[in-house]
């Protein structure tokens, strides 16, 4: 079969295609901001704060005088303990102590070591023996006389001052290692000892010292009283 040719009538008789209407534009709503919250934000669980232990402070003092005084810091279920011929109290952090009697005979004080102690011993004795090797100790007071003092510290964890104002004949202090120490003399001394090293006859109003007292916890002692010999050594 032949096709003749198109004319123009028949092309525009010739209906146009159809084109289906396009979909109209489907919009999509977009998710929200989020808006700031009055909740906070939930974190991991928090730590829980040790606080940090604190050592109450407290004093010692020697009111009047006994024969012979011997104080030493020991792990205690109590502040204190005390033996021989003396009474005590203990009130408002200090411990006062008076002998009894003629003040005769050995008296013992055990000091709790879970304090911070400062020792003043404002009353003559023959002889002093404080044995601080335990516990933390702030300063020491040796207002009352004695022929003998002896002294032995543990580690300091600062300088700690010593002022010696009763006199004294025989002093020795003993520490835990070789450290600082400056020693200022008002009435002169017999003789000063730093680990071995004497220094002889010290004259009135003079200071000594041995090692770098600014590095680090060291002894600061005065001596107002007169003083025939100190020795400070190794323990």
């Amino acid at each position: 079969m032949l096709a003749r040719p198109l004319t123009n009538s028949d092309i525009h008789q010739r209906a146009a295609p159809v084109v289906p209407p396009l979909p109209s534009q489907v919009v999509i709503p977009l998710e929200p901001r989020p808006t700031p919250s009055s909740v906070a934000p939930s974190h991991a669980p928090s730590i829980p704060v040790i606080p940090v232990r604190t050592t109450a402070a407290a004093r010692f003092e020697l009111v009047t005088g006994v024969t012979d005084l011997s104080v030493r810091t020991a792990r205690l279920d109590g502040d204190f303990k005390v033996s021989g011929p003396a009474d005590s109290a203990f009130d408002d952090g200090v411990l006062r102590l008076s002998g009894n009697g003629d003040g005769s005979g050995p008296v013992e004080v055990q000091l709790s070591d879970q304090r911070v102690w400062r020792l003043r011993i404002g009353a003559g004795t023959k002889s002093v023996t404080l044995n601080l090797g335990a516990g933390t100790i702030s300063r020491i007071d040796l207002n009352g006389g004695a022929e003998r003092i002896d002294i032995t510290l543990g580690r300091l964890a600062a300088t700690l001052p010593i002022r010696m104002a009763g006199g004294v004949s025989t002093w020795q202090i003993r520490t835990a290692g070789e450290i600082p120490v400056k020693v200022t003399v008002g009435q002169g001394a017999g003789d000063i000892a730093f680990y071995g090293n004497h220094q002889g006859g010290i004259g009135a109003g003079a200071t000594l010292r041995s090692g770098d007292f600014t590095a680090g916890p060291a002894l600061d002692i005065t001596a107002t009283a007169g003083l025939g010999t100190l020795d400070i050594a190794r323990a």
